[in-house]
């Protein structure tokens, strides 16, 4: 079997996962709002649904403009790390799980780097002589021995 090859990817800001994530709140305040008209709802119990909807994109845009700006994800081949930015020089492993593929555009969850998992949004756009080697290393299963996130099982024992 065939082993993904090593590769070292920059973590830029996305355009492509900003205008994505705009689109859906869009859609949620629409729906929000349709909801409110069908609904038959009090002026105030609208003008809150729609605070509601204002303050959750305000957040979303907030989390997508603080993303981890001048460090790159690395793999090497048995292990995944976070490398570089405002961290020291040691690189802290992960355990990167795929939650979206887009082809162009990855969201990616990386569990172990940090005490909470850490949200990715992974652009072909940022480096695009590498994405096909990134895409086969995120998809790769892991060597035997090796474990797809922090945790007492390894990877051959089924979860029940």
């Amino acid at each position: 079997m065939h082993r993904a090859p090593p590769v070292s990817y920059p973590l830029r800001p996305s355009p492509k996962a900003r205008w994505l994530v705009g689109i859906i709140w869009l859609a949620g305040l629409v729906a929000c709002m349709a909801a409110a008209q069908q609904w038959g709802l009090d002026q105030w119990r609208s003008m809150l649904l729609l605070a509601s909807s204002l303050v959750a994109g305000l957040g979303c845009a907030l989390a997508l403009s603080r993303g981890i700006r001048g460090m790159d994800l690395k793999f090497d081949g048995e292990r995944w790390t976070l490398a570089g930015g405002s961290r020291s020089a040691q690189a802290d492993q992960c355990f990167p799980t795929v939650s979206l593929d887009l082809q162009s555009l990855l969201l990616v969850r990386l569990a172990g780097a940090s005490p909470q998992p850490i949200w990715l949004w992974l652009d072909r756009e940022a480096l695009p002589e590498r994405w096909l080697e990134l895409r086969r290393a995120v998809h790769a299963r892991p060597a035997k021995g090796l474990r797809l996130q922090p945790g007492p099982f390894p990877v051959d024992t089924p979860l029940r």
